[in-house]
């Protein structure tokens, strides 16, 4: 039986989150390259998350143990004002999957007063992993960009070239700042729809029902009504 007792220490979260894992979800991750993960839905972290809130130093240890669930529940309580560029380096750097690498760029290093230095030292990385960070970070800088600062002609022209030959967690991330200079600037949509045209339909997973394609000149025009339908 799960305690109702809020855990305070890493090994007391490490024991609840043991105790919410479920096979079935644990399989899931494995399909999705996941090798260490206990099995615990995200929804049951994030509960696991809201008493606690922002701990840095339980972040940090709950990021060590090496357990998917505990490092997307790290991401969660990790203070960005406490981290130097080197900590992020070595955060992202010690990232085993595509799916904790996102929740740490998204959650924390945007976040970060390093975001900027980091997007640039990552950007036009070949390594998988560290340069979907770097377009991660870019997507974000693209979301906020509200006053035009950004070159955003110059990067469509930088996607297009560079996104075949990019190793696929790469791919994925810049195929979505391709995206979303689609629907967050709409004088760009349709040279990114047009740039995702010429790209064509690499991505040969398939469309499960209810979601949208990845195939941005699908995706954008969806993403727009979506945004239009929530005003």
């Amino acid at each position: 039986m799960v305690s109702s007792v809020m855990p305070s220490s890493c090994a007391d979260i490490l024991a609840e989150l043991e105790a919410k894992a479920c096979e079935g979800v644990r399989k899931v991750y494995r399909k999705q390259g996941i090798a260490q993960a206990l099995g615990v839905m995200m929804g049951d972290i994030r509960a696991l998350a809201k008493p606690l809130k922002k701990q840095h130093a339980l972040g940090l240890e709950l990021w060590a143990s090496g357990w998917y669930e505990a490092r997307v529940l790290a991401t969660l309580l990790l203070d960005p004002k406490a981290l130097t560029e080197e900590a992020c380096v070595t955060l992202a750097e010690s990232c085993d999957s595509a799916q904790v690498l996102d929740k740490l760029t998204d959650y924390v290093l945007t976040a970060t007063k390093w975001a900027e230095p980091l997007r640039a030292r990552w950007l036009d990385l070949d390594e998988p992993l560290l340069g979907r960070a770097g377009w991660n970070l870019m997507i974000a800088a693209v979301q906020a960009d509200k006053q035009g600062v950004l070159d955003l002609a110059g990067l469509l022209a930088k996607i297009e070239a560079e996104l075949p030959a990019a190793p696929r967690p790469k791919k994925e991330a810049m195929n979505m700042c391709l995206v979303m200079i689609g629907v967050h600037h709409p004088a760009y949509t349709a040279r990114a729809i047009a740039a995702g045209e010429r790209l064509g339909r690499w991505d040969d997973r398939p469309v499960h029902k209810g979601c949208t394609s990845s195939y941005p000149p699908e995706w954008i025009p969806a993403a727009i009504a979506l945004r239009t339908k929530r005003r």
